[in-house]
């Protein structure tokens, strides 16, 4: 299928993920693919094939699509049919975007979310929502707060604030996506030595932190 086909990959139950591809190396994939496994077997889904089989037919869709040499994105569908890959070009202006930074907007208290949100399941018309708002407020990402006025995630994406040189970001407890990069950043910044609160900050601490990032 086109890679454009996002109406079709987002439709009926399973599960997702998108693994990326930088000249044929998936650098995060098997991340990924534990968190994929661990989804299924909580949803009663079935079992993803091995790790060397999923990163041996991405590299085939990869090489079908004439992406081995560049940047690319590659979504997996996992449903009770079977396995799904659609592989497409990484976006051109993520370099300019992490250079320069994004504008976020943020959604009001208890806007929907997809209904088991701490699973990347294809039932996602609620973010897919937020995002269209944002991208209609001239944003690259909807922030999503909870009934408090918490942060609790990014429609597509986790988030942190750095506070007098400390790490704030919601913790997994408050019913996120656990997400692979998101670990990957709370591991680094405790090795180098900031000190990590899985705390959710209100929209106040947010807006005044010196950086936030997604």
């Amino acid at each position: 299928p086109a890679a454009s086909d996002d109406d079709i990959f987002f439709r009926g139950q399973g599960l997702f993920e998108t693994v990326l591809a930088e000249s044929g190396i998936l650098p995060f994939a098997r991340l990924h693919f534990a968190r994929l496994r661990d989804s299924a077997r909580q949803l009663d889904l079935p079992a993803p094939p091995q790790d060397s089989v999923l990163t041996t037919r991405i590299e085939a869709v990869l090489d079908a699509n004439a992406l081995t040499h560049s940047a690319a994105r590659v979504r997996l569908r996992l449903d009770r049919d079977g396995l799904l890959m659609l592989a497409a070009a990484a976006d051109g202006d993520l370099p300019h975007q992490r250079e320069q930074g994004v504008v976020a907007t943020v959604l009001g208290p208890g806007y929907a979310r997809a209904a088991r949100p701490e699973h990347k399941t294809i039932a996602r018309e609620a973010l897919r929502t937020a995002t269209r708002i944002a991208r209609q407020r001239g944003a690259a990402e909807a922030l999503i707060l909870d009934h408090d006025g918490r942060l609790l995630e990014g429609a597509t994406s986790n988030v942190f604030c750095l506070r007098n040189g400390e790490l704030f970001t919601p913790p997994l407890s408050a019913g996120i996506l656990p997400g692979v990069m998101r670990s990957l950043v709370v591991s680094i910044a405790r090795d180098a030595g900031l000190r990590v609160h899985e705390i959710a900050p209100d929209l106040v601490q947010l807006t005044s932190a010196e950086e936030v990032f997604l």
